[in-house]
């Protein structure tokens, strides 16, 4: 099991906030039997110190999926219709 372990002492308002909305997902993640992957969680730890925003967390993961994949998404809106069927 993945935690996120950042000292609490030395972090501001909003990157408590991040770290309480980030382990509310992931609480109810697990919940559904659904183990996180630990680059996902490295991703978690950056964009809570405030290192990376969301969206850039959100190219990343797409540029590894297009990586380990061979398709070629832009964005994550892409990626749905291509996967729904919708244009």
């Amino acid at each position: 099991m993945n935690y996120i372990i950042l000292d609490l002492t030395k972090m501001s308002l909003d990157q408590l906030r991040k770290a309480q909305a980030w382990q509310r997902a992931i609480a109810s993640t697990r919940l559904e039997g659904i183990e996180i992957p630990s680059h996902f969680m490295h991703l978690v730890r950056k964009n809570i110190q405030g290192e990376i925003t969301s969206q850039q967390m959100i190219d990343m993961l797409i540029e590894k999926h297009n990586r380990t994949t061979g398709d070629n998404f832009q964005s994550s809106s892409e990626k749905i219709r291509a996967k729904w069927g919708f244009k």
